[in-house]
């Protein structure tokens, strides 16, 4: 802590809020014997999961029972094989603490009548190593493993917790997933039957997702229809935009943008797209042509 305040102030004193025992590994609970904190486990099973958590209800239950009654007799017929007293991470992290490490430190008794309490030193370092209590004043093991050293009664296995060694791990193995038959060996039971989850359609239109294809589109020749369509601007002549969108100069000094015709009726097609309460009312005689004209088709 005193050197984060020497790097961030600010830092410092944020983290000066919260408990240690919340935060600092030093000062967490002897309790739990697993120092993983992330969510690995969670991201593999949903990695697992993945396919089969979009069927019904039913075959994903049979599927996740499945998978995990295969897993464990996989890790089963592994465990039996290995003859340690420790599991195979656990044992390495002892060794790797006892054959270079615990040399390092010279471990002294303190004349207590049961020969549990040591004093452990390296240079100017010294600590103290309760074998009965299982503590030191350091977090790492590697001064208690010193310590075993001197008594030469138990390995260094015999003091790890109990919850590390594979006895433990064995009893999570101990029990079985038993087999379910299908549907046809089931017997009917007199139970009400479970009503299907009512289908909520949501608001908006659909989405449709495209597949991409993995191989690119055929060539078209000129007697198939064209996949693609390209916009040209007919002010410009440049590709990509529409000529009302146009902010370039026109092609042609004397270029105008056409009008729409008027139609025969007598109303410009301006009018036409006006809204209802905007357009001119037609005349007497505009209604005479129209239903003339209307006579002569049905003719």
């Amino acid at each position: 802590m005193d050197r984060l305040k020497t790097v961030s102030n600010g830092a410092w004193e944020y983290m000066s809020k919260f408990d240690p025992k919340v935060w600092c590994r030093a000062f967490f609970s002897h309790y739990p014997k697993n120092v993983v904190v992330t969510n690995n486990m969670c991201e593999s099973w949903n990695a697992v999961i993945v396919e089969a958590r979009e069927k019904p209800i039913l075959t994903l239950c049979e599927e996740l029972r499945v998978h995990v009654m295969n897993k464990m007799a996989r890790h089963k017929r592994i465990l039996g094989a290995y003859k340690g007293k420790l599991a195979p991470v656990q044992q390495m992290k002892l060794d790797k603490w006892i054959k270079p490490e615990s040399h390092k430190w010279n471990a002294q008794r303190c004349g207590d009548n049961d020969r549990i309490v040591f004093e452990v030193s390296r240079n100017t370092q010294k600590l103290e190593v309760n074998l009965k209590n299982q503590t030191c004043t350091c977090v790492p093991c590697v001064h208690a493993v010193a310590a075993i050293s001197r008594v030469r009664v138990k390995a260094a296995e015999d003091f790890v917790s109990p919850f590390l060694t594979m006895e433990a791990i064995r009893k999570t193995y101990d029990i079985c997933i038993n087999p379910v038959p299908s549907e046809k060996f089931w017997e009917p039971t007199e139970q009400l039957k479970a009503d299907p989850q009512k289908i909520v359609r949501p608001v908006g239109r659909p989405i449709k997702r495209r597949k991409k294809s993995a191989t690119p589109p055929a060539p078209t020749d000129g007697s198939k229809v064209r996949r693609t369509f390209q916009v040209t601007c007919i002010k410009c002549g440049e590709a990509g935009h529409y000529f009302k969108t146009c902010k370039g100069a026109p092609k042609n000094p004397n270029w105008q943008p056409k009008r729409r015709r008027t139609n025969k009726g007598g109303t410009s097609g301006q009018a036409q797209n006006k809204p209802m309460h905007q357009r001119p009312n037609p005349t007497l005689e505009e209604i005479r042509a129209k239903l003339k004209k209307h006579e002569k088709k049905n003719a």
